[in-house]
């Protein structure tokens, strides 16, 4: 069965994972806590694959200068789910793709685990914060 990028972006947000990795020889993985870890899919991708799911989601002009250059900066977005960036390149003669999720919210600064004092740094009307 082929790998289904919508099923890989919606496990994506699930569980979190600022990064999709698409490698051919290698199954899906993400990028969970800065660890990577292999998505669900059993499926190995194939050069096909990747390139197949890579044009999904770019434009026609997108696709021709891919072509030309090899490596292409994009971004897409998913109505109700999230939005994207990622990075199409060939690697060892085949297309490999990074997508990071974008999320429609900014984070507070309590889901992020910050202390309160870097929120009141963050409030004050001018300065230099040094660490």
């Amino acid at each position: 069965m082929p790998v289904n990028l919508r099923a890989l972006l919606e496990e994506m947000i699930e569980k979190d994972a600022s990064d999709l990795h698409l490698v051919a020889g290698e199954r899906p993985k993400l990028r969970v806590d800065g660890d990577i870890v292999s998505a669900s899919s059993e499926e190995v991708m194939t050069p096909k694959d990747t390139l197949s799911l890579a044009y999904s989601v770019l434009t026609e002009n997108q696709k021709k200068r891919f072509e030309t250059e090899n490596e292409l900066d994009f971004s897409f977005g998913i109505q109700n789910l999230a939005r994207f960036r990622g990075n199409v390149f060939k690697q060892r003669g085949c297309v490999s793709v990074v997508i990071r999720q974008i999320p429609f919210s900014v984070k507070t600064f309590e889901e992020l685990g910050l202390p309160n004092v870097v929120a009141q740094l963050a409030d004050r009307p001018r300065g230099l914060v040094l660490v």
